[in-house]
């Protein structure tokens, strides 16, 4: 058996707290995930139980930082953990906010 396709869409709820100065802010979000998964799966090329629908809400944390370097442009770096049913997801992220 071998897995052939995974998706996993969702939408996070989140609260944020942000501290600011002139240049630096910072953040933490806390909020649930809802995600929807299906999982397709092939036996010697031929599809055997497809789609294996699973989904639930589980509990996401996060904080980060941006930094103005001008007014229209930020740089942003942030760490989420996802408390999964069966095990921790972390996401570190970096880029760039431009404000028109």
């Amino acid at each position: 058996m071998s897995p052939t396709s995974y998706s996993e869409p969702g939408a996070p709820l989140e609260l944020r707290d942000a501290r600011e100065t002139e240049r630096l802010s910072t953040f933490l979000k806390v909020g649930w995930w809802y995600w929807d998964a299906e999982l397709d799966v092939t036996v010697n090329g031929t599809p055997v139980r497809s789609p294996v629908p699973d989904n639930g809400w589980d509990p996401f944390l996060g904080l980060g930082a941006q930094y103005r370097v001008w007014k229209e442009l930020s740089v942003r770096a942030e760490f989420e953990r996802y408390f999964l049913d069966d095990q921790d997801v972390d996401f570190w992220s970096m880029g760039l906010v431009v404000k028109f």
